[in-house]
């Protein structure tokens, strides 16, 4: 049965749908409105047929009811002929979740697009959401479930001889082993990437293997990898495609000069990856070269130029939901502002 969420009549379906999910797990419209932070005006709504449940809440009624998202739109084993239909509100639900940041909501997301991708066969889908499931795990630190999640999908990759998902599981791989602390076995990962001749899988695997050479304070080795992946520009598959490596290398290069306190280098590398990334509209790796620059003006002395750059990068941070970086920009913008007598800011 295909909904036509055009109508009331189907709207109303939906929400019977809604109230039925809820009367099978022993809860009140009303109990079910408070879990899921709703009204209970809003949950009569839906079931009424007044009002059309989006899709993030209709996700929340699924994780607390426990019934699949495809179910909600009418089809309980998600190969109806509104599959098609219901994987793609996924994956639209799955793009917003990216900005800002909802790394909770995108793994559940993950899940429901695997599963129903499964019943259709729909390969791409399927493989597209099992990498950013690992992604998603990576990014909430998750490191052995993201591990888990790797194991799970390589095979799958294989079988279907995607060979740029078998890359960047590999990249995830060695990430995911330097978090954990073995090294060794990470450097292996990233070598590996490396001897595949594939180009965008050399320059990344260069730049993870100067962030290894950064991490044992191996500073001019780390350098000499940035600087062999920089020449990799010359022969890149595309103009955006060699963008993207300088802006990434310049980034990092930054961050090594940073490291081995050489401020003034550091700073005009930020400088450059700071307008790169305006160029390209990367808005993680403005952020990053913000950072970079903020902390490093302060220790020029350039205190107001330093609190301007942090407080832009801590708005930033927190417009994207970054809240890793939202604490390390306030965390630094406090050290500034106690560095130019503003205790009382510093200290909040």
């Amino acid at each position: 049965m295909q909904l036509d969420f055009t109508t009331r009549e189907g709207r109303r379906q939906q929400g019977q749908l809604i109230q039925q999910a809820a009367e099978d797990i022993g809860l009140s419209l009303e109990a079910l409105a408070k879990e899921i932070s709703c009204s209970r005006a809003l949950i009569y709504q839906y079931v009424s047929g007044a009002t059309l449940a989006q899709p993030d809440r209709i996700q929340q009624i699924a994780l607390r009811t426990g019934k699949s998202l495809p179910y909600f739109y009418g089809s309980e084993d998600g190969v109806s002929s509104g599959g098609r239909e219901q994987l793609a509100a996924l994956q639209s639900l799955l793009t917003a979740q990216s900005g800002p940041a909802d790394f909770p909501g995108a793994l559940i997301t993950c899940e429901q697009i695997i599963s129903l991708a499964q019943k259709m066969g729909d390969v791409p889908a399927e493989a597209n959401a099992r990498l950013r499931q690992i992604t998603t795990l990576m990014h909430l630190g998750e490191i052995g479930r993201a591990l888990a999640a790797i194991e799970q999908s390589e095979p799958f990759f294989c079988a279907k001889q995607l060979s740029a998902h078998l890359r960047a599981t590999e990249q995830n791989r060695g990430h995911a082993l330097f978090a954990l602390g073995r090294v060794e076995e990470a450097e292996l990962c990233f070598q590996h990437l490396i001897q595949q001749g594939n180009w965008e899988a050399r320059w990344q695997g260069l730049v993870s293997l100067a962030g290894l050479a950064e991490h044992r304070g191996e500073y001019r080795q780390a350098l000499s990898y940035l600087e062999e992946t920089l020449t990799l520009k010359d022969v890149s598959p595309s103009a955006r495609a060699g963008e993207i490596l300088h802006l990434y290398v310049r980034g990092n290069i930054a961050n090594v000069y940073l490291a081995c306190g050489d401020f003034r280098l550091a700073s005009a590398e930020a400088q450059t990856a700071e307008t790169l990334a305006l160029q390209q509209s990367n808005q993680d790796q403005y952020l990053e070269a913000m950072l970079t620059h903020g902390v490093c003006e302060r220790w020029e002395g350039s205190l107001p130029s330093s609190r301007r750059l942090l407080e832009g990068a801590a708005r930033w941070a927190r417009l994207s939901g970054d809240k890793e970086r939202e604490a390390i920009a306030t965390a630094e913008l406090g050290r500034t502002l106690v560095e130019m007598g503003r205790l009382e800011e510093g200290r909040t």
